[in-house]
């Protein structure tokens, strides 16, 4: 028994458990732009699942600043004032979609291009695979977000762009 009790110190001494991946989502270790961008989705599904909107409704705008550089934030805010109660995008943002069922959700390590670092997401929306590009700078210490690139093509920054001209420049 001796031995056993002598076996099992040493054993948990050197074994360390591997690390508990908290709500289906693990941010890339030690990596500052991606645990805040993991931070963000942690605290956005915490409030669906008790039945708040999420945190990107524009319903406040201390926590559209509080994630958000100014200019984003500026047309998150006015879409929702301008377009109605909802805003004029349809579809979670930080998922793209109007349905998820989300579910091998990786935070990538980001890199850095030019003054922007780039935290790319990747995750499986029922069965489509999703690939998601958050466009991030420091501002006064703390991360916020330019841009969110779903495509080559088409971001978050460009949609509400688009649709703010749509509005103020109607024919």
């Amino acid at each position: 028994m001796k031995y056993f009790f002598f076996f099992f110190i040493l054993w948990s001494f050197f074994c360390k458990p591997a690390p508990l991946k908290k709500d289906g989502i693990e941010p890339a270790p030690k990596d500052p732009a991606g645990i805040f961008i993991y931070e963000l989705y942690k605290t956005h599904n915490h409030r669906i699942q008790i039945g708040l909107d999420g945190i990107i409704q524009g319903n406040s705008r201390e926590e559209l600043d509080r994630y958000f550089e100014k200019e984003l934030g500026d047309l998150l805010w006015d879409d929702v004032r301008f377009s109605g109660e909802e805003g004029s995008i349809k579809f979670d943002i930080l998922y793209q979609a109007q349905e998820f069922e989300i579910h091998d959700f990786h935070v990538k390590k980001s890199f850095q291009k030019k003054d922007v670092y780039i935290v790319p997401v990747e995750f499986y929306n029922f069965e489509k695979k999703m690939n998601i590009n958050y466009h991030l700078i420091r501002v006064k210490d703390k991360w916020k977000i330019v841009d969110i690139e779903y495509s080559k093509e088409n971001s978050l920054k460009k949609i509400l762009v688009e649709e703010k001209y749509r509005i103020f420049h109607k024919p």
